[in-house]
C-alpha cells in the first residue's frame, strides 16, 4: 500500500480527521449563533428607535394641541375685551344721552344709574327664555348691533363641546323696551318672543 492510504487507515489519522471536522463544525456554529446576536441587536435597535420617534411626535403634537388652546384663550379673552369696551361705550352713550333729556333744573328726568340696560341684563333676559337648557349650553353677549334705528344687544346661546362649538342660535334684545326677539338667518328678520 502506498503512505497514503496507511495514513488514512490509521487511528490516529481518523481521529485528526474528526478533530478537523469537529472544529469547522464549532467554528461554523459560532459564526451563525454571532450572525443571529448581530440580528436581534439590529431588531432592538429598530424598535428603540420607533419608539423614540413615537414619544418624539407624541411630544410635538402636545405642545401643538397646547399653542392652540393657548390661541384660543387669547382670542377668547380680546373677544371678552371688545364686547366689555363695547358695553362701557354704549352705556355711557345712554348716560350722555339721560343727561340730554334733564329738566331745565339740571336734574335728570330718569336717575341715570336705573335706567342704564347692560349686556348683563340682555343676558338675564335670554337665559329666562331657553327653555331647553343643559350644562354645556351657554349664553354670552357678542356685540352692539344698530337695526332700523334701534340699538340691539346681540346675545350668542351655544353650545360648548370639547372640540368645537354649535350655535344654537341669536337673540337681540332692545335696551329701551327690555323685549327680546330671535334673530331668523334666512329671512334676516327679527321674530319677537312672547
Amino acid at each position: 500500500m502506498n503512505k497514503k492510504q496507511a495514513f488514512l487507515k490509521s487511528k490516529r489519522s481518523k481521529i485528526i480527521i474528526i478533530f478537523i471536522i469537529v472544529m469547522v463544525g464549532v467554528v461554523c456554529l459560532t459564526l451563525i449563533y454571532n450572525q443571529h446576536q448581530s440580528d436581534n441587536k439590529k431588531q432592538a435597535l429598530v424598535i428603540q428607535q420607533k419608539e423614540v420617534e413615537k414619544q418624539k411626535q407624541e411630544e410635538v403634537d402636545k405642545a401643538e394641541y397646547e399653542e392652540k388652546r393657548v390661541i384660543e384663550e387669547q382670542k377668547k379673552f380680546e373677544e371678552e375685551k371688545k364686547a366689555k369696551a363695547e358695553t362701557v361705550k354704549t352705556e355711557k352713550a345712554i348716560v350722555e344721552k339721560s343727561k340730554e333729556n334733564a329738566n331745565d333744573d339740571g336734574s335728570p328726568e330718569v336717575d341715570a344709574k336705573k335706567s342704564v340696560f347692560t349686556k348683563e341684563n340682555a343676558i338675564e333676559i335670554v337665559d329666562k327664555i331657553i327653555t331647553n337648557k343643559n350644562t354645556q349650553v351657554k349664553i354670552q353677549y357678542d356685540h352692539m348691533q344698530e337695526r332700523n334705528g334701534k340699538d340691539y344687544f346681540v346675545i350668542r346661546v351655544y353650545e360648548g363641546m370639547s372640540d368645537h362649538i354649535t350655535t344654537l342660535g341669536w337673540y337681540y334684545v332692545d335696551g329701551d323696551t327690555k323685549k327680546a326677539y330671535e334673530w331668523d338667518l334666512l329671512e334676516d328678520k327679527l321674530k319677537p318672543i312672547n
